[in-house]
């Protein structure tokens, strides 16, 4: 079998989730621009969990380390929540997110390409944010997450689109970071649940704009990264104004260039045969 190659690995996980800031978990209640991104993803997700019975069901997030998500699924869905992630600072900090938010859940430390046996097959969904961009080939990676799902099971993968604009800002202001990801389109990362033998439900691009995803953790401070820095910032600016107008009124169009993720919502078919 072919080696998955980690392009950005344990040691840079264990620096990003470093630090003794606990984030508040997400809560679409909230009011104020800040929060309008937050508020676009509860429903993308109560699209997604619209016609099904959560209450009580098993939810897991890979990759779970610092996630605001975790507790937002509890309390928004009735999930009873996992998480499993390979960087120890990331599972300290999951926990710690947790206990904050007055959630019970488990959070593993584990590799998910070597998971504990009792988690296969065990869940209803099957959730990750930004993890299945940085490994190679991403057939493999969106094959392990499946490999929790039990039969029936949704998952949601949501990665970074380095194919348009944010992408390219990305490239722009921090090299390093931008290459640790797999730019990848909706119909590449749809092909990859396929090659995984899910069934799509929807491959799309959302929401219509947002520029937060741009980092520059790892670029050289001066006048270049404050240049790039302030533009960003105010691109952010700008989309907080569309969310809200959004919020108020009709969405925009999402598309590839502006918009800044990709999301694939897939299941685990109950008889293996229709592939």
């Amino acid at each position: 079998m072919a080696t998955v190659e980690d392009k950005a690995g344990k040691e840079f996980w264990n620096e990003q989730w470093s630090g003794n800031l606990v984030p508040d978990a997400a809560d679409p209640s909230k009011s104020g621009l800040g929060n309008l991104f937050t508020k676009r993803m509860d429903r993308l997700f109560s699209d997604i969990f619209r016609d099904q019975e959560t209450e009580g069901k098993l939810f897991l997030e890979l990759g779970c380390g610092s996630s605001i998500w975790l507790p937002y699924f509890a309390k928004r869905f009735g999930f009873e929540v996992s998480g499993i992630d390979y960087s120890p600072a990331g599972v300290d900090k999951e926990r710690a997110i947790l206990k904050k938010a007055g959630v019970d859940g488990d959070i593993i430390q584990a590799d998910f390409f070597d998971p504990p046996n009792e988690l296969l097959e065990k869940f209803d969904a099957v959730y990750s944010y930004g993890v299945a961009e940085h490994f190679v080939p991403t057939e493999r990676a969106i094959s392990a997450f499946a490999s929790f799902l039990r039969p029936g099971g949704v998952m949601i993968t949501i990665v970074p689109n380095m194919t348009g604009s944010v992408g390219f800002l990305q490239r722009i202001a921090d090299r390093q970071v931008y290459d640790i990801h797999v730019p990848l389109t909706s119909s590449r990362l749809a092909e990859a649940h396929r090659s995984a033998g899910l069934l799509i439900d929807e491959s799309l691009y959302f929401p219509s704009s947002g520029y937060g995803v741009v980092n520059a953790a790892s670029a050289p401070g001066g006048l270049r990264r404050s240049v790039f820095e302030h533009v960003v910032r105010n691109l952010g600016r700008i989309s907080a104004g569309v969310w809200y107008i959004e919020n108020k009124s009709f969405e925009l169009p999402r598309t590839r260039f502006f918009s800044p993720y990709v999301a694939c919502i897939a299941r685990k078919p109950f008889d293996a045969s229709v592939y």
